[in-house]
């Protein structure tokens, strides 16, 4: 037969009963307890009136002290109780045992002696005839005491009373619970006995009815916090037995569903972390609900710091929110382009639509920066090419036209339009071997033959092949220290190309009378190789562009010049092929140096 609920309840109702049981004993015991303390009273009483009229005749002068300390010192061991005799005027006059302990009243401490004077508040009453009983504190004993004041009363015979005294007897109260340690004991007995059946009928109860329950809270607890393998035991086949299996059931099915849902979760993310492109979602209301770490990376944020904030949190990004805020009130997507630092940022954001309702939109961040540079990079070349090109083609047609058409004035002038279209022919030649040498660098299709070369040789002819030159323009050139060898790993030609393209670039910027100096140092296991010019310098302000390939200081071009502005440009590569590194000085009227490093050999 399947056990009920019910009948587990009635067992409980019957622990309650008995419980109330043991609760009335208590009581029973606390009434007791008065009862004997109202006994104690009575017995006070009565002893008292009999000491009072010992202390009449002490009082009136018939009874000596030694007399009167006799009985009052008997009835102390009797009653167990402290017993005063006071006069009129409250004064004490005899007292039981002698001198009482100190006492404490307030924080004064006092002796109770013979002859001292009680407080009014305790003599008022008994002096003007009435007997008094109470209990408390008392303020001369300092422990709960019980006490009885009867008056001492005078012609009594006669009907002329008048009050002479009091006597006051003190018993103190935990003398009384003494009496009903007895009844006490008997009712903790039974109290354990009771405690004992009813703990052994509660550990039962909980066993069979608590234990599951707690079991299945603790279960919903851990499928709360994702663990949905955890099961409940059906001991009994019950309401909660049927419950537990019930239980572990749905469980059972949760945790199937939950898996399938974290697959397709776990998939979902994967491919979230994966893509290039940066991913911001939002809710109807604006808050982040998820961006993925290329989002992060492109805005310089952390992925924690941001969701569930408002996508109008982020700071210094006002097109992109603005672009989201206005794509969840129009509910059509929308495009914007804002930087990030040194980034071109692309953002596409669409809204997430269902059954008619905007629930919220998602948005890809592409980052274009390099796509930018390219195209700015491809303007820019053709722009410069072009200008490149036709400048010295534009000045060999115009001269050849002009020889063609036979406009020359002078006998001297055809040698002199010769010589114009020939220095533009050599300036092309330039700009083209420049434009290949730029091209292979940029393929990486450059390949150096490294070996141990003599810079200071390579330096030296260097310099000769320009010493006319420079003697037309009065221009000394110095190799410093002029001793060889000075070996250095790299390509000898490229080398050799490398110094061509800074003397050469020092001599068109120095001025007629001005000097050109290589120097080779040692600097550990580098080699580093300076040219100085007392030229024209550089202007602050272009220093950081002078790499750039087309990148000119003369900003218009001057023929007299010449250059293609590739020359620098390529020489940093071929230094960075070597695994140097580049530095240029200069101030505007001071000259420029450059300098770069190399390996030693």
């Amino acid at each position: 037969m399947r056990k009920s609920i019910f009948g587990r309840l009635m067992v409980t109702y019957l622990v309650v009963i008995i419980t109330s049981t043991i609760i009335f004993g208590v009581f029973f015991s606390i009434l007791l307890r008065n009862h004997l303390i109202k006994t104690k009273e009575q017995d006070l009483f009565v002893k008292g009136k009999q000491i009072s009229s010992v202390a009449n005749f002490y009082l009136q002068g018939l009874l000596s002290d030694q007399t009167l300390n006799y009985v009052l010192t008997s009835t102390e061991i009797f009653l167990d109780a402290r017993v005063l005799v006071i006069d009129r005027g409250g004064y004490i006059v005899a007292l039981s045992g002698g001198p009482i302990p100190q006492f404490r009243q307030g924080k004064a401490v006092r002796k109770i002696i013979r002859g001292m004077q009680l407080l009014p508040k305790d003599t008022e009453l008994v002096l003007k005839g009435s007997t008094v009983s109470y209990k408390g504190v008392s303020p001369y004993y300092g422990e709960p005491m019980l006490t009885v004041a009867i008056p001492v009363v005078s012609g009594q015979d006669n009907g002329n009373n008048q009050v002479i005294g009091a006597v006051f007897l003190n018993s103190p109260v935990p003398g009384v619970t003494e009496a009903v340690k007895d009844t006490y004991t008997l009712l903790l007995a039974s109290f354990l006995a009771a405690l004992a059946i009813a703990s052994g009928l509660g550990l039962y109860l909980s066993r069979k009815i608590s234990h599951p329950l707690r079991e299945m809270n603790k279960a919903a607890l851990a499928m709360a916090q994702g663990d949905y393998k955890r099961r409940v035991e059906a001991e009994d086949d019950d309401e909660i037995g049927e419950l537990a299996s019930s239980f572990n059931y749905l469980a059972g099915e949760l945790n199937l569903t939950v898996e399938a849902l974290k697959e397709e979760k776990g998939k979902v993310e994967l491919m979230l972390r994966s893509l290039s492109e940066g991913i911001i979602a939002v809710d109807k209301d604006g808050l982040i609900l998820r961006i993925n770490p290329a989002a992060a990376n492109l805005l310089k944020i952390s992925e924690e710091d941001l969701v569930t904030l408002p996508i109008s949190s982020l700071d210094g990004f006002n097109e992109l929110s603005s672009l989201f805020t206005d794509v969840l009130k129009s509910g059509s997507s929308g495009s914007c382009i804002f930087t990030v630092d040194k980034l071109t940022v692309r953002a596409y954001v669409s809204p997430i639509v269902s059954l008619g309702t905007i629930l919220g939109s998602v948005g890809i961040l592409q980052d274009i920066s390099q796509a930018e540079q390219l195209e700015k990079m491809r303007r820019d070349f053709i722009a410069n090419v072009s200008h490149e090109l036709r400048a010295p083609l534009t000045i060999i047609r115009g001269y050849t036209e002009a020889l063609l058409d036979e406009v020359i004035d002078r006998e001297d002038e055809p040698d002199k339009y010769y010589q114009i279209i020939r220095q533009e022919t050599l300036r092309l030649e330039r700009l083209i071997v420049d434009l290949l040498d730029l091209s292979r660098l940029q393929s990486g299709k450059v390949e150096l033959d490294m070996e141990s070369v003599d810079l200071d040789t390579i330096s030296r002819s260097v310099l000769e092949k320009f010493r006319p030159l420079a003697g037309e323009k009065q221009v000394q050139l110095t190799l410093l220290p002029d001793s060889s060898p000075f070996l250095v790993l790299g390509d000898g030609d490229r080398l050799e190309q490398l110094l061509i393209i800074f003397i050469d670039n020092a001599l068109r910027h120095t001025n007629r009378g001005g000097k050109i100096a290589v120097s080779l140092r040692w600097d550990g296991q580098e080699a580093r190789v300076r040219i100085s010019d007392t030229g024209e310098g550089i202007p602050e302000e272009d220093l950081p562009y002078i790499w750039e390939r087309f990148y000119k200081v003369d900003k218009a071009h001057t023929p007299s010049l010449g250059g293609t502005g590739l020359g620098l440009y390529i020489a940093r590569e071929i230094i960075h092929l070597h695994g140097g590194l580049t530095r240029v000085e200069s101030r505007p009227g001071e000259g420029a140096t450059f300098e770069f490093t190399l390996k030693k050999a």
